[in-house]
């Protein structure tokens, strides 16, 4: 009596005999063709392909991470390099960034893309509030150093928020507009009402007419 592993190797043994007769070997050869000649046919149809690719948008919708791990590994592969830079020519032959960005431009942001924006620009509060003071500051560039002073400024007015209580402005003692800078001497912390009643006036000025009132 043969045990499963016994009987399983017998098995084995004689469908690998099997195959090596010639007649064996040249039905399956025959079937193999026409089998491939069959399903070439319909993959070439206009409706197989339009179901491939719905089955694959629907696998990487319902498997995002094996998605963008599957899409990692075959661009890290010769074959996949070497696509990487057929997309990369044909992204530069249809006008590169600039084309790119104006098609962004002409459609409408998703729901979800503005909520996306929303959350991060909450998250970074104070390096998007350091970016726009930055900007305002036109030409007169800041330092790396400068510009990490900044934005601790803004982080500290946060702190202020949540300890103090109310809103809290980075100030420019000298206005932008009145050719200040965003140098870390021309920086302060204050109440926002205070700052919105000073404007574009500077410090001193500002208190030589308050106390002229």
């Amino acid at each position: 009596m043969l045990n499963d592993e016994e009987r399983r190797k017998r098995i084995n043994a004689v469908r690998r005999a099997r195959a090596q007769n010639p007649e064996v070997k040249a039905r399956k050869a025959a079937l193999d063709k026409a089998y491939r000649e069959r399903t070439a046919d319909s993959r070439k149809t206009p409706e197989a392909r339009a179901k491939a690719a719905e089955k694959t948008r629907n696998w990487i919708a319902a498997n995002p991470d094996k998605a963008r791990a599957a899409k990692r590994r075959y661009y890290a592969s010769e074959k996949g390099r070497a696509q990487k830079r057929k997309e990369d020519a044909a992204f530069v032959a249809s006008g590169g960034r600039k084309r790119s960005e104006e098609r962004r431009a002409a459609r409408p942001l998703s729901a979800a893309r503005k909520d996306a924006r929303s959350r991060w620009a909450a998250i970074n509060r104070h390096y998007t509030t350091a970016v726009r003071a930055k900007r305002r500051a036109l030409d007169k560039e800041l330092s790396p150093d400068d510009f990490w002073i900044l934005q601790e400024a803004v982080a500290l007015c946060r702190l202020r928020e949540q300890v103090v209580g109310g809103e809290w402005h980075v100030d420019h003692i000298v206005p932008i507009s009145k050719g200040g800078t965003s140098a870390p001497e021309n920086l302060q912390c204050v109440p926002a009402q205070w700052n919105r009643k000073k404007s574009n006036r500077s410090t001193e000025r500002f208190f030589g007419t308050r106390a002229a009132v």
